[in-house]
């Protein structure tokens, strides 16, 4: 394949051309899986090439989901290069059609792909769920994918909390339900069609979390706030938390959760526990973020959890630092 750099460059600017007389104008599909795809359970596309120099593209982008683009293509002998909304430059393929011109194998770079004149529609592109195109909407498929304990872990967040979905379940949100290539109607149901993907993501986190809390029995949620406040409350000295593993930890956590107040949580005590595995008890973590005399049980284990790859889970008697899995 030639200097991807120069096809880039060449493609670009047959982006601009107003027509296009080629073979590869029309309906295609995928007949098999991506080769070499970063997505590799993503099922195929469904694409077509349109004379103006433009296209449209179904396909799922390995979230099973339908997800719909336009934008601008040029072809240029062998080279085919095709430029998405969101991209900064033209993706290039190397183009192959057999004898009889019905199908074509796209060759690029991070992936190939098989495809046939689609006279009929990839079918397990169309039993797909659609792209929502209101908060609602939005809200009812995300549930609808989460198993029970993911369902409850959300739902017991503090509000505050939301935030630390933001990188990695907020991205595949925005990039899933087309919030930076131009699903107008999902933005303005979550406040403004001009507002910023990463805002509108935010919108429907705390919609599903919302939901989620709505379908908890309230003497629960009541239980989980104190626990909540009571991790806000709760002041750790640095001093002791040093040199500590996560076992010792456990015992210098619990005890100042007592020395605050043992009657604060309900039918007695409330004790923080460690479920990361034997041998992280003995694991000494590091330590040096903190700079400050003392901080809170929450903010301690917001960051901690964040280093080592673990979760909070808050029950109505007990805080527990969990191993992902």
């Amino acid at each position: 394949m030639k200097n991807v750099l120069c096809v880039c460059i060449a493609a670009a600017c047959l982006l601009g051309c107003s027509r296009i007389d080629h073979p590869i104008v029309g309906k295609w599909k995928t007949t098999d899986d991506f080769s070499g795809s970063y997505s590799l359970d993503e099922i195929g596309w469904e694409i077509d090439f349109l004379p103006n120099g433009t296209f449209e593209l179904l396909s799922d982008d390995g979230f099973r989901i339908q997800t719909r683009r336009t934008g601008g293509f040029g072809i240029e002998g062998e080279i085919l290069g095709i430029e998405h909304p969101s991209s900064d430059h033209p993706t290039v393929y190397e183009v192959v059609f057999d004898e009889s011109g019905n199908s074509l194998n796209l060759n690029g770079e991070e992936f190939s792909m098989n495809l046939v004149r689609a006279s009929e529609p990839h079918k397990e592109l169309h039993a797909l769920p659609r792209i929502p195109e209101s908060l609602e909407e939005a809200t009812d498929l995300l549930i609808s994918e989460m198993s029970e304990e993911d369902k409850l872990f959300v739902a017991t967040r503090k509000e505050d909390d939301l935030i630390q979905f933001h990188t990695g379940w907020g991205m595949g949100i925005r990039n899933r339900f087309g919030l930076w290539s131009g699903n107008n109607k999902l933005l303005a149901s979550c406040g403004s069609r001009w507002m910023h993907p990463d805002s509108a993501s935010s919108v429907i986190i705390h919609s599903v979390w919302e939901q989620l809390r709505s379908e908890q029995d309230d003497s629960f949620l009541s239980k989980i706030e104190k626990i909540h406040a009571l991790s806000d409350e709760v002041e750790l000295e640095v001093s002791a938390l040093l040199g500590q593993n996560f076992e010792e930890l456990t015992r210098v956590i619990n005890r100042s959760i007592h020395d605050l107040n043992p009657e604060k949580a309900e039918e007695g005590d409330v004790r923080f526990e460690i479920d990361m595995g034997e041998e992280a008890k003995g694991i000494q973590p590091d330590l040096d973020f903190l700079t400050e005399e003392s901080i809170s049980l929450s903010q301690f284990l917001n960051v901690v959890s964040f280093r080592y790859f673990a979760r909070v889970d808050y029950e109505p008697n007990r805080i527990v630092l969990v191993a992902r899995e």
